[in-house]
């Protein structure tokens, strides 16, 4: 709901954010509260800890949309963070486990292991220059 009040803005000249569309300002807040949203600002960011109104939550249950969503939104870094667009304020959601960035390369030989957070071509000099290879 909260990136369909931005697409609203967006098709009706509403300026919501600014400093490159990364800081929500009074007006999303504004349009979110006409659609049911409590909205708070965070540090940094401006408006945009959105949650459901109970009004909200009564017009899906009325609708008869009562099965409980998840939206998942992709970050710059790849990883997926899950929202519960029903969840009512207070209501702790289920948290999505973060994926490690680390990985793990193993010689074929000897089974030295070490880690890196990228990927590398990595040889084990102790082993004749053995190329390690990722372990998936």
């Amino acid at each position: 709901m909260h990136e369909m009040v931005h697409y609203y803005c967006h098709i009706n000249g509403i300026k919501d954010t600014s400093r490159g569309n990364t800081y929500h300002n009074k007006r999303i807040k504004e349009e979110c509260e006409k659609r049911a949203l409590l909205i708070n600002a965070a540090t940094g960011i401006g408006y945009s800890v959105t949650r459901s109104t109970q009004e909200l939550i009564s017009l899906v249950d009325e609708m008869g949309w009562n099965n409980r969503v998840k939206l998942y939104r992709k970050r710059l870094n790849g990883k997926e963070q899950g929202i519960d667009i029903f969840a009512t304020p207070g209501e702790d959601g289920e948290k999505v486990k973060k994926k490690s960035s680390t990985r793990k390369y193993i010689c074929p030989k000897c089974g030295m292991s070490v880690r890196a957070t990228k990927v590398v071509r990595i040889a084990y000099i102790e082993c004749d220059n053995t190329q390690m290879q990722e372990v998936v």
